[in-house]
């Protein structure tokens, strides 16, 4: 979701209404909480992925992908269901106007529950010298997100500003998780590498 920030809010100042603004900005960020541990893990992975990389430890790199993934997904589970479930007391702690970004939080925590499962995927990437594969893919969700703000923002305001963000988080993410498997015959999400 931090990719587009400055973009969606563009989009929002023009067809959305202050205080619409303001619910979202605080969705949005209350939605982030969902993939917290990601980034606190994603510093950690990075040099460990580097190193089991340069030694060619394909399979224990395989190993550390899917186990953090599945750790993190665990650990995000519990403020995924809370703000499914209960994202309206949530909103409630910011004051009963802030209510009616229910649904948009319950659309992104959905898409931060994804970038959750499929773990320090871009980061991998990167550490595998797939560095412009993340930046093309990057660029890739910023036109989806683009599109989709365009077509529903202005029907839909910020309803429509939490799907073209959790869709295009979850593409970036599903698509990466594709490019590792496609250029390093890792698979990166737990339980599938079972399919092999």
């Amino acid at each position: 979701m931090h990719y587009f920030h400055g973009l969606l809010f563009i989009f929002l100042g023009v067809w959305a209404d202050n205080q619409e603004v303001g619910i979202f900005g605080a969705v949005s960020r209350i939605a982030m909480l969902v993939s917290f541990m990601l980034t606190s893990i994603n510093n950690v992975l990075a040099p460990k992925f580097a190193e089991l990389y340069a030694n060619n430890e394909k399979k224990v790199m395989e190993l550390t992908a899917q186990r953090s993934a599945l750790m993190i997904t665990l650990l995000a589970s519990p403020i995924f269901l809370l703000l499914i479930f209960g994202g309206e007391w949530v909103l409630l702690l910011f004051g009963p106007e802030f209510m009616v970004g229910a649904l948009a939080l319950t659309i992104l925590a959905t898409g931060e529950f994804v970038n959750t499962f499929t773990g320090s995927v871009n980061h991998f990437l990167i550490v595998t010298g797939n560095e412009l594969t993340v930046r093309n893919i990057t660029i890739f969700g910023v036109i989806i997100q683009t599109i989709l703000c365009l077509t529903l923002i202005p029907w839909t305001g910020i309803i429509g500003a939490a799907i073209a963000t959790a869709i295009a988080v979850a593409a970036i993410n599903l698509i990466a998780v594709y490019f590792v498997w496609k250029k390093t015959k890792i698979i990166m999400i737990p339980f599938l590498g079972k399919l092999k």
